[in-house]
């Protein structure tokens, strides 16, 4: 996507659990990587956020699920899409994040979409 306007605002981002310790509910958790996230678009209002479920436990449904259950408690002036692709031997999970108000908001979607269609089903 080089050649797109918006391409130098798009920022792949991950989390991931660095230990394989029984996982504790923690709502600093959601709170922290909430916070970052805003922080990233107070520096950058147009930047896109993509990130992609990890896959190493076999929980990225479970990471999508919580994702997007964050984002729905603050999701105020920010759009999220996300997506899946499920197979016999794989499941992806991914989304992406702007605000509502980004101008390139309509071809941003489009592209997306696009990208993921070719890289999933073509």
């Amino acid at each position: 996507m080089p050649d797109k306007p918006f391409s130098h605002h798009i920022l792949m981002v991950g989390f991931y659990q660095e230990s394989s310790s029984k996982i504790v509910y923690d709502a600093r958790v959601s709170l922290t990587i909430i916070e970052a996230i805003r922080s990233i678009f107070r520096n950058n209002p147009w930047q896109v956020l993509v990130y992609i479920c990890d896959t190493k436990d076999g929980k990225q449904r479970g990471r999508i699920k919580l994702f997007t259950e964050w984002f729905n408690r603050s999701s105020d002036g920010f759009e999220h899409l996300t997506h899946q692709q499920t197979g016999p031997d794989f499941a992806y999970y991914s989304g992406l994040l702007m605000r509502s108000n980004n101008p390139w908001a309509e071809q941003i979607i489009e592209t997306a979409q696009q990208f993921l269609s070719d890289k999933f089903e073509g």
